[in-house]
């Protein structure tokens, strides 16, 4: 039962950052469209979802 507990807790945390970076890189992204953010050449490097 502690087994399925720990692999659940580390299943949620995988997904909740992998959420988390997908957000930055959107918003990110997003400033950078809008000339907000600085254009630094790592948005190439940042692509795993694309």
């Amino acid at each position: 039962m502690r087994i399925q507990i720990v692999a659940i807790s580390i299943m949620a945390s995988l997904f909740l950052w992998i959420f988390a970076y997908y957000c930055l890189q959107t918003t990110y992204r997003t400033g950078q469209a809008y000339g907000v953010m600085p254009n630094l050449n790592i948005s190439k490097r940042l692509s795993i979802f694309d």
